[in-house]
């Protein structure tokens, strides 16, 4: 599988963990902010696809990790 560190930089990740924590270096090394009215850069990534490019997963700015292409109300996390 791979998670989308921007819309269009991707890595091979091995887990929902390892995408989780891929996300969380990322930001943390780019100074980017969740996009709320922030000043820094907004975070763009997040998507994780399967090895066919479907949107199976996406990691939040806080690095949980849900099912789906959005997070909704109720849903629980399958890392995080």
């Amino acid at each position: 599988m791979k998670v989308y560190l921007t819309r269009t930089k991707a890595v091979t990740v091995a887990d929902y963990p390892a995408a989780s924590k891929a996300v969380r270096a990322f930001i943390e090394k780019g100074d980017l902010g969740a996009g709320c009215g922030s000043s820094l850069e907004a975070f763009t990534g997040g998507n994780i696809v399967d090895g066919k490019g479907k949107m199976i997963a996406h990691v939040s700015y806080n690095g949980r990790v849900w099912p789906g292409t959005e997070w909704k109300p109720g849903l629980k996390p399958l890392f995080g």
